[in-house]
C-alpha cells in the first residue's frame, strides 16, 4: 500500500507602480515583492470538505488586507487589523495551480500592510501571510496569488 502525501503552498507576488512616474500601464512595476504563505486550520478543513463531497458552496472571494505584525499562525482566522478586503480581479488555473490577481486602484488599502490572506465567501480565512508593504495614494498595486498542489 502506498500512502500519497498532498502539499498546498501559496506564493504572493505584489507589484506596486508609484503614478507620479509616469504611465503605470506601459512599463514595469516600480516595486516587485514576493512571499510564501500559509494555509489556515479552517482552511483545509474546507478544502478537505470540498475533496470528501462534503462541499460547503464556499468559494474563494477577497483578499483581506490589514496592518497587523503578529506572526501569523495556522490557527488564525481573521485578518489582524483589517483595513481592507479586494474581490478577485481576474483568476486563472491550470492543474496544479490556481491563479488570483488583485487589483488595487490609488484610493484602496491606503497604509501600511502587515498581514493578508485569501477570505472565502462565508468570511473564513484560508490563507495568511505576513508581509511588509505600504500602500499610497499615488500608488497602484497588483496581488497576484497563486495557489499550488503538489505530492
Amino acid at each position: 500500500m502506498s500512502n500519497s502525501t498532498i502539499k498546498l503552498k501559496g506564493k504572493v507576488v505584489i507589484k506596486t507602480w508609484d503614478l507620479n512616474n509616469g504611465d503605470w500601464k506601459h512599463r514595469p512595476p516600480d516595486r516587485v515583492n514576493e512571499y510564501e504563505n500559509l494555509t489556515t486550520t479552517d482552511g483545509m478543513e474546507i478544502l478537505l470538505k470540498k475533496y470528501m463531497a462534503e462541499d460547503s458552496g464556499e468559494y474563494i472571494r477577497w483578499l483581506g488586507v490589514g496592518t497587523g505584525t503578529t506572526t501569523v499562525t495556522a490557527s488564525d482566522t481573521e485578518i489582524e487589523n483589517e483595513i481592507y478586503r479586494q474581490l478577485i480581479t481576474s483568476h486563472s488555473y491550470s492543474i496544479p495551480s490556481l491563479v488570483l490577481t488583485f487589483y488595487f486602484a490609488q484610493d484602496e488599502a491606503v497604509g501600511n500592510w502587515g498581514n493578508l490572506g485569501l477570505i472565502l465567501s462565508d468570511g473564513t480565512l484560508l490563507t495568511h501571510v505576513n508581509i511588509t508593504e505600504s500602500k499610497s495614494s499615488s500608488e497602484v498595486k497588483t496581488v497576484t496569488y497563486t495557489i499550488t498542489l503538489s505530492n
